[in-house]
């Protein structure tokens, strides 16, 4: 017996009405994915496919759907509390919803932030899969620090949590702002890129690749132009990060033992979500 799975956007099921026409075919399930981001016009669409029970998956908490309209925003009350999604009208009309409170991406005390301020700190980690807590020492060359973390300028161990100087140990936040105090964007066709922050990029991700224990970094930017300005730099350094993972000639990995190649991805902040 075979079953029909279909899986596109909201507007793209538009399509798939004549095909259920002509064929006499219906979709009783229908799977709603990030419906808190969608217009209640366009989740409307497969709902006409035939659905019989329904399943809507999103997050209130994160950006609405984009309408640009003023008049819709009114009529779809992007203001309200639905704010013109899908999922909101069902919210407010008291569909039972199941939260997902267990987290397996971050660090657990930048956790604490998007917790206690978004989701009433009702978010956890997996005690059966917790997420790695160790942190990076980015190193320079020469096997100086590139730059310390917060919390060992207070005395603190960002990796255990330990305290220094005998008093109680300072929050293990791994965090690090690092201002750039100069440099400026430039226009690229229509998009925009900044030289100076590409180049302190550059420099942290030589001092990440000093590390053994990193294995992976992701640079996120909100510009498209930025992100190819990224990938230019990156090829010319590559050659440069190579050697420091064990390798010789830019793919990095030496002999048995030694360092694993260091993956980079460069995404915008949308992209990469």
């Amino acid at each position: 017996m075979h079953q029909q799975v279909v899986v596109g956007t909201n507007t793209s099921m538009g399509e798939v009405r004549s095909i259920c026409a002509r064929h006499r075919l219906s979709f009783p399930i229908v799977l709603m994915d990030e419906a808190g981001q969608a217009s209640e016009p366009s989740c409307l669409i497969p709902l006409t496919l035939g659905a019989e029970w329904v399943l809507v998956g999103g997050d209130m908490a994160q950006l609405p759907p984009t309408i640009l309209s003023e008049n819709a925003r009114k009529v779809l009350g992007f203001n309200s509390q639905s704010g013109g999604s899908q999922y909101g009208r069902f919210s407010e009309l008291g569909v039972r919803e199941f939260s997902l409170t267990l987290q397996y991406r971050m660090h657990p005390h930048i956790r604490e932030f998007p917790s206690a301020t978004f989701y009433g700190g009702r978010l956890r980690e997996d005690p059966a899969a917790p997420p790695d807590t160790n942190v990076p020492q980015p190193r320079k060359h020469d096997g100086r620090c590139a730059f310390r973390w917060p919390s060992e300028l207070l005395g603190g161990n960002v990796g255990s949590g330990g305290g220094g100087g005998g008093g109680p140990p300072p929050p293990p936040y791994p965090v690090a702002f690092l201002d750039v105090g100069y440099g400026e964007e430039r226009q690229r066709d229509s998009t925009i890129y900044n030289v100076d922050e590409a180049s302190l990029a550059l420099q942290l991700l030589l001092a990440m690749a000093a590390d053994p224990s990193v294995e992976s970094v992701v640079v996120l930017t909100p510009y498209n132009g930025q992100v190819q300005y990224l990938h230019e730099r990156l090829d010319k350094a590559r050659p440069v990060i190579s050697p420091l993972r064990g390798g010789g000639d830019g793919d990095g990995g030496g002999g048995p033992g030694s360092p694993k190649p260091l993956h980079i991805a460069v995404h915008t902040v949308d992209g990469f979500q």
